[in-house]
């Protein structure tokens, strides 16, 4: 920052989830205008309403989540370890704090059905404020690291031709189960589309960057400045910070029982 004036920096490839309250706690101390964008994995501790406010107050911009699916069914095959559930509260918090929120999906997978897809859907369209981008992909099969790498092995087949095989640089892998891959890219534009209808972009370029942040500060009384005015003076950027308002969210707390409580 002081040697080339960047204020907002990209923690790239680093899930910060055990060092995220430590950086920010010590961020928060400093008067100088820091800002970072980061992943973070979904979990209690994230969707904890003060703990994303804190967040925020130590220089928290955007947090790029690893949705993959709104469907339990899916997140298990996937060995996700996590309960759409608190998903949603994740997304919730960090929105209500301000900072920006990116949900990567997973469209595709063995097994994924019409069904599936609904409840990703209807997820982003209930929760819709809540994100400030959606970014889809197509499901890839890698030979590990994958939950059931070993089990698709079996039913693996190469993408392109075995005639283009010395061309390739390396092999690009599909499933040969359902959905088929014509059917994941139809499910895929069904979800860019659907995203689009409702306002959330994937914004690449500078203008839709632009249409997006103002739509986030239009949503969020704690939204984080716009990407254009982080060049703007120190004494704003440093100020906007105390002048955050905590607002209280509404809890969703299942007892022994099972019932559900607001």
């Amino acid at each position: 920052y002081r040697q080339s004036g960047v204020r907002l920096f990209y923690m790239l490839d680093v899930i910060m989830n055990d060092l995220i309250t430590d950086f920010t706690t010590e961020l928060a101390k400093q008067a100088i205008p820091l800002y970072f964008d980061c992943y973070l994995r979904v979990s209690d501790e994230i969707s904890n309403p003060d703990n994303a406010f804190s967040y925020r107050q130590g220089g928290c911009y955007r947090v790029r989540i690893g949705v993959e699916s709104w469907s339990q069914r899916m997140l298990d095959l996937i060995g996700k370890e996590i309960k759409v559930e608190q998903t949603k509260a994740t997304l919730a918090s960090l929105a209500n704090a301000g900072i920006k929120t990116t949900a990567y999906l997973v469209v595709g997978l063995p097994g994924e059905t019409d069904e599936d897809i609904q409840k990703t859907l209807d997820f982003i369209e209930e929760s819709k404020d809540n994100f400030y981008q959606v970014e889809p992909h197509l499901f890839r099969y890698f030979y590990e690291g994958q939950a059931h790498s070993d089990k698709w092995a079996e039913n693996r087949v190469s993408l392109y031709p075995e005639k283009f095989r010395d061309s390739l640089i390396c092999r690009t892998w599909w499933v040969n189960e359902e959905p088929s891959r014509r059917k994941a890219v139809e499910r895929l534009c069904l979800m860019v589309e659907h995203c689009r209808k409702l306002g959330i972009t994937n914004p690449y370029t500078i203008y839709d960057k632009y249409k997006a942040d103002l739509r986030w500060k239009k949503l969020h009384e704690n939204a984080v400045p716009l990407a254009a005015e982080l060049s703007g003076p120190s004494e704003k950027l440093i100020a906007e910070r105390y002048a955050l308002k905590k607002r209280i969210l509404a809890k969703t707390i299942i007892n022994e029982v099972g019932d559900f409580h607001i």
